[in-house]
């Protein structure tokens, strides 16, 4: 295995940059998913990721940014099909994006719990 972390990978504050808390790739390997403090989850190319040393090349790095949590985002996770992608957060939601070409959508539900990881039941 090769942990490739290119410098522009972050989730940017004002005043410095968030500590990502998770992160997941897709089942296809084509995306990762990170969360972090700044309460966002952002979708990575890995193709742009695996080609970081290069200057030439000139893909989109950041696929997507979504921030639909009140808090910091503890975990992240892709269904084993691809098709979604959850979130947890300090704020006690669980997001459940729904990847397509189409703008995202969302289905929240809430938890009188922490939620420290996520799991589909495909």
């Amino acid at each position: 295995m090769h942990i490739v972390k290119p410098v522009w990978l972050t989730h940017p504050g004002e005043l410095k940059d968030f500590e990502v808390y998770s992160c997941h790739v897709s089942p296809d390997g084509k995306r990762l998913a990170t969360a972090a403090g700044d309460g966002h989850v952002r979708v990575w190319s890995t193709e742009a990721i695996m080609n970081s040393a290069n200057p030439d090349y000139k893909q989109p790095r950041q696929l997507a940014a979504v921030s639909n949590h009140s808090g910091t985002i503890h975990t992240v996770r892709f269904s084993s099909n691809g098709k979604y992608l959850a979130s947890g957060a300090d704020d006690r939601v669980v997001c459940v994006y729904v990847l397509d070409p189409n703008p995202v959508s969302h289905s929240t539900f809430g938890t009188r719990n922490y939620t420290a990881s996520i799991g589909y039941l495909d």
